[in-house]
């Protein structure tokens, strides 16, 4: 079990330190965006842990075969835009209509509207905003109050009120299931209260996110809602998204799956590491203990384009578990290395 946190860590060494995602405007949605992403089994996961350095290791996560896209749009083209004058943009899921306002400043949300039968409508006063911009670790958490009336077919409407808290709790590395890992990851937490102005019933919500330069949308969710009222709590929901990586292109801020295979492996003596590689690019490789330590390094300047076979010497490493880290042509990757 140590063996296997050293090597966690040891990831994001190899991968190397990076000045800190900073979460901007630059990433907001905008018309036409699609997020996909799927629903997993919530079964034993938790938040995380907070802080710098932080190694987030998800690969046991197992997916539900349904694949949600939420796609983004314009307002005008919504049924219900007349209820949200304040949102700059929406975004459509088979369950129903988000509305968003997006400004360099701020993410915040308008309301809700289900396409279910009961119609629910979930209208706010003034958007709740869930993210500051621009926002990294470090930054001061934000709290705003908010109003909202949710009204169904089922009867009157309800007014309720809440407080919306942001932090920036975390950085470090994500590994999904994959098992690839993002480096360089910011990690946000809200916690949403939110009471009805009569019956007292009420929800807590604490929602972690993790961002990185891969993409404009979560790399992955997990969020814990608990609903009750003055008898007592009724029922926890707990949900986690994942984002679709193969069909949204996600890739590290540095391409963890740089084209390079090492062979065999486990190994002895020598390492074989095939890159593919244009013609005068050079490159290196390095073998990386569980410490982050570089314990050796080779370069190379392919003369032809093409498969470029390489020969590494492990003859003077002890046995164990390490990390083979290439850069090629602006690109990064990491395999991992059994020495017996």
């Amino acid at each position: 079990m140590k063996k296997y946190f050293l090597a966690m860590f040891a990831i994001a060494c190899v991968l190397g330190l990076r000045a800190q995602y900073t979460l901007t405007a630059s990433s907001n949605p905008v018309v036409g965006d699609v997020y996909q992403y799927y629903l997993m089994d919530t079964t034993g996961v938790t938040f995380g842990s907070t802080g710098t350095a932080q190694v987030w290791n998800y690969t046991g996560l197992v997916s539900y075969p349904t694949l949600v896209t939420e796609t983004y749009t314009n307002v005008a083209s919504t049924p219900s835009a007349s209820l949200f004058p304040a949102a700059s943009i929406a975004s459509e899921t088979n369950w129903g209509f988000n509305y968003y306002h997006m400004s360099a400043t701020e993410r915040s949300l308008a309301g809700t509207v289900s396409k279910s039968s009961n119609g629910v409508q979930s209208v706010n006063a003034t958007p709740v905003v869930f993210c500051v911009l621009p926002f990294s670790y470090g930054s001061s958490a934000v709290s705003n109050n908010f109003t909202t009336t949710v009204t169904s077919s089922f009867g009157p409407s309800s007014n309720h009120s809440g407080v919306m808290t942001i932090t920036a709790e975390g950085t470090g590395t994500l590994i999904l299931p994959d098992g690839t890992p993002y480096a360089n990851v910011l990690k946000i937490k809200t916690m949403k209260t939110d009471t009805a102005v009569v019956d007292r019933a009420f929800s807590t919500e604490v929602s972690c996110k993790w961002y990185s330069a891969a993409s404009k949308f979560p790399l992955l969710e997990v969020a814990v809602a608990v609903f009750g009222d003055d008898s007592g709590i009724h029922f926890v929901n707990k949900t986690i998204r994942m984002i679709n990586i193969q069909d949204v292109g996600l890739h590290g801020p540095v391409e963890a799956n740089a084209e390079f295979s090492i062979y065999p492996n486990p190994s002895q003596t020598h390492l074989f590491v095939d890159v593919e590689a244009g013609p005068e690019t050079p490159g290196s490789i390095d073998i990386v203990d569980l410490w982050g330590r570089i314990v050796k390094q080779e370069t190379f300047r392919p003369v032809n384009s093409g498969m470029q076979h390489n020969c590494i010497d492990l003859s003077m490493l002890s046995a164990g578990t390490y990390f083979v880290k290439l850069c090629s042509a602006g690109k990064e990757g990491v395999r991992r290395l059994v020495i017996d």
